[in-house]
C-alpha cells in the first residue's frame, strides 16, 4: 500500500514540476531610454510557454513592444475561411487562396537566431556567471526562445 502512496506522490510531483515549468515566468519590465525592457538577472529572467496545438482554422500571434515588453500571445482566427478536400484554405469572403502541401519541400529550414555584436559580448562578459545562465537559457534553452543560431 505504501509503494501506490509513493507512486501516485512520484507521478503527481511530476505532474506538478511540468505544470508550473512550462507556464510563462512574465517579464520583469522597466522602464529605458527607449521604452519599457525585460530584466534578466542572476535570479530571475521570463518564459514563453510552450504552445499546444490548435484547430486548423486558428493561429497564434506573439507581439512585443517598447510598451509592452516581453511576448504578449493571443490566438487569431482565420476569418471566413474553409478547408477544401486538398487542404486549400479559402476565404469565403474574397478569390484569395493559399494552398500549403506538406508533401513538397522548397526549403531547409536551418533555425532561428540573433545576432551578437562585440558590443553585446563585452556587456555579456560584465554578467555574473548566473545572469550569464539566465541569459544563455532564455534565449537557447527549452524554456526560453530555443533559438539554433547565435
Amino acid at each position: 500500500m505504501q509503494n501506490e502512496y509513493s507512486i501516485v506522490f512520484i507521478c503527481l510531483a511530476t505532474f506538478m514540476v511540468n505544470l508550473v515549468t512550462t507556464q510563462d515566468i512574465p517579464c520583469a519590465k522597466r522602464m529605458a531610454v527607449a521604452g519599457y525592457v525585460c530584466v534578466c538577472n542572476d535570479t530571475y529572467c521570463d518564459t514563453v510557454e510552450r504552445p499546444s496545438q490548435l484547430p486548423r482554422e486558428q493561429y497564434y500571434h506573439y507581439m512585443t513592444s517598447e510598451d509592452s515588453p516581453g511576448f504578449t500571445k493571443t490566438v487569431g482566427r482565420f476569418v471566413n475561411s474553409t478547408v477544401t478536400a486538398n487542404n486549400v484554405y479559402k476565404n469565403v469572403s474574397s478569390d484569395v487562396y493559399i494552398h500549403i502541401s506538406s508533401s513538397i519541400q522548397y526549403q531547409t529550414f536551418g533555425g532561428i537566431g540573433a545576432s551578437f555584436s562585440e558590443s553585446s559580448g563585452s556587456l555579456f562578459n560584465n554578467l555574473s556567471a548566473e545572469a550569464q545562465d539566465k541569459f544563455l537559457e532564455s534565449f537557447f534553452g527549452l524554456a526560453g526562445l530555443e533559438y539554433t543560431f547565435g
